[in-house]
């Protein structure tokens, strides 16, 4: 990092990039506040650089929900995470990855929290603009549609429906016996 900045100041995007690869390898290393430092101080130097909604100041802002979520900060790593969404869907609309990972993201995060009917409300939905974007059969509807399957049947919701743009109404099945030795059924 430091050779990076004598080599090329500190309103190099190349600079932005080590100090949040900086902020990685300390929160690999488990050190939480270093790696936040790193990671706030690459943030602030991606916005001045690249912008608030650039897609690399964006992912400084990702890496960052992750660290929250892995230390148990869920209420901030929910609302960076909020922010991220919605600066993504802004700049790069609704049927972007970009867009869609960050919503999986906020998933993701209240089912670690514990908030499993949230989780899979906001996983319905973006399964559902998966299929209207990208088609039913697409590797990220499917995808998307296996995680929110598996969330229904790890918390014990029977028989959940979901019901989005497709209009597909039928159930997400439990896993049976012969799904659990490896020979799973095509529904």
């Amino acid at each position: 990092m430091q050779l990076a900045q004598d080599m090329l100041g500190e309103d190099h995007w190349i600079t932005v990039e080590a100090m949040s690869d900086m902020g990685y390898l300390y929160r690999l290393a488990e050190v939480a506040e270093e790696a936040d430092a790193y990671y706030n101080a690459a943030l602030a130097a991606g916005v001045a650089v690249l912008g608030e909604t650039h897609p690399g100041t964006l992912e400084i802002v990702g890496l960052m929900v992750e660290l929250y979520g892995a230390v148990g900060a869920t209420e901030d790593a929910l609302a960076l995470n909020e922010l991220r969404a919605s600066r993504y869907e802004e700049s790069l609309g609704p049927f972007h990855g970009l867009t869609l990972e960050a919503q999986i993201s906020t998933a993701t995060l209240l089912e670690n929290a514990g908030e499993v009917g949230e989780a899979i409300g906001v996983l319905s939905d973006v399964c559902g603009i998966y299929e209207q974007g990208y088609g039913r059969y697409h590797p990220q509807s499917v995808n998307c549609l296996v995680y929110l399957a598996g969330l229904a049947v790890t918390s014990g919701v029977s028989g959940y429906r979901r019901n989005h743009v497709s209009g597909s109404n039928r159930p997400i099945r439990s896993q049976s016996a012969q799904d659990r030795r490896g020979g799973a059924k095509c529904p």
